[in-house]
């Protein structure tokens, strides 16, 4: 509104648009190291790949868990992160869904989710961690990887125990909660195990034994080591030893016994690329 000041009459009115920028943060607490999910191994990392929205805007955030909600044509509206990305979602059977909200903030706004820590939510952020970091894997290599364009996504602590799969016709993981003598299945070489099953059948591969190996094949190369669900039924178990397998081609036993075959090599060829180069350029 622009006034005369010397007779005090408004002259002219103009609306004005003013956008502003609202910079933050995502964390979430997740289990730390490559044990199953348990309230008293979490602890806090920066989120990435998390959709953050808020005032019709949305974005992404950075591997560090940086976000900037840029352009927005308002200041009074909460900002909210939850498990969702570009590639698809982590949902759990258990309400609630892992989100967390605050109001927006110019100077910056602070996401934590998963805080504090439960059981459920810890499956949801170990799931959506290990997927994006799967995810990640194939796309960030030179050429990309077209078939990671099929959307995936994953439910946590299913019905049932013991178990973890993954669903060809929904394109879906599937983690079960604790029971029967074993941990909620949504941690580390699990996730990355039934996501390698997702890369096969996105390539038109078949399952089998080749599926079982490179899912966990999958899970050797991201995590570096040779076990395959880590304390799966209690301390110090493990679904698979891939390092001490011993298993060969021709293989006449199970499928999932076969497939540590494939596995072993990409296990035996990581070791002795370190041996021979090192560590950094050996897990280049």
């Amino acid at each position: 509104i622009d006034v005369d000041a010397r007779i005090g009459l408004v002259v002219a009115v103009e609306e004005q648009i003013c956008e502003i920028d609202i910079p933050g943060s995502v964390d979430t607490f997740r289990t730390a190291g490559t044990g199953p999910p348990d309230t008293s191994t979490t602890a806090s990392f920066p989120l990435g790949g998390a959709q953050v929205s808020g005032a019709g805007v949305s974005t992404f955030s950075a591997p560090d868990g940086s976000f900037l909600l840029a352009n927005v044509a308002d200041s009074n509206f909460t900002v909210l992160a939850g498990l969702q990305a570009e590639w698809g979602l982590v949902s759990s059977a258990i309400p609630p869904d892992a989100v967390d909200s605050a109001a927006a903030d110019p100077a910056g706004v602070s996401l934590v989710i998963n805080d504090p820590s439960t059981i459920d939510g810890t499956a949801q952020a170990n799931a959506f961690h290990y997927m994006d970091q799967a995810v990640r894997f194939f796309v960030d290599s030179p050429g990309g990887f077209p078939a990671m364009v099929t959307p995936v996504t994953a439910t946590t602590s299913l019905a049932g125990s013991c178990n973890a799969y993954y669903d060809p016709a929904l394109t879906m993981l599937r983690f079960l909660q604790a029971g029967g003598g074993c941990v909620n299945s949504a941690y580390s070489s699990v996730v990355l195990h039934e996501f390698g099953h997702h890369v096969v059948a996105s390539l038109g591969l078949v399952q089998q034994a080749f599926g079982e190996g490179y899912g966990d094949s999958l899970s050797v190369v991201i995590l570096g080591e040779g076990i395959i669900g880590r304390d799966f039924s209690g301390p110090g178990t493990s679904v698979r030893n891939i390092q001490n397998s011993g298993v060969t081609i021709p293989c006449s036993g199970g499928i999932h016994f076969c497939g540590q075959a494939l596995a072993g090599f990409w296990f035996d060829l990581r070791e002795s690329m370190i041996s021979q180069y090192g560590q950094s350029e050996g897990t280049a």
